[in-house]
């Protein structure tokens, strides 16, 4: 099986999103996502950064999610919540600065 090319995918999502961009009525494509916020995890208060950022609110709007919180299907167990039957994550990028002292 082939590794997904998440910034491939994210990239071709920002192009079909640009292409439906009327520039007689230009309205910034990506405005109503960002009012809803930055993607959080509202157990680990962490705010997600880079990639994940588009990623993420992409995926919330294709899931047609109201809410930029994210969690893992344990994290939401935990709280009491439910994880809707068949849903799937979403991916996220790890990273972290290294810094090296020689």
């Amino acid at each position: 099986m082939a590794k997904k090319d998440i910034y491939q995918e994210v990239t071709s999502k920002i192009i079909a999103v640009l292409e439906t961009v009327d520039l007689a009525d230009y309205q910034p494509p990506f405005a109503a996502l960002a009012a809803q916020g930055l993607p959080l995890n509202p157990i680990t208060e962490h705010r997600y950064q880079g990639i994940n950022i588009p990623s993420l609110w992409f995926d919330q709007q294709d899931k047609g999610f109201s809410s930029s919180h994210w969690a893992t299907f344990n994290q939401w167990k935990e709280r009491g919540a439910n994880v809707r039957k068949g849903e799937k994550g979403s991916p996220i990028i790890f990273y972290k600065t290294l810094v090296r002292q020689e």
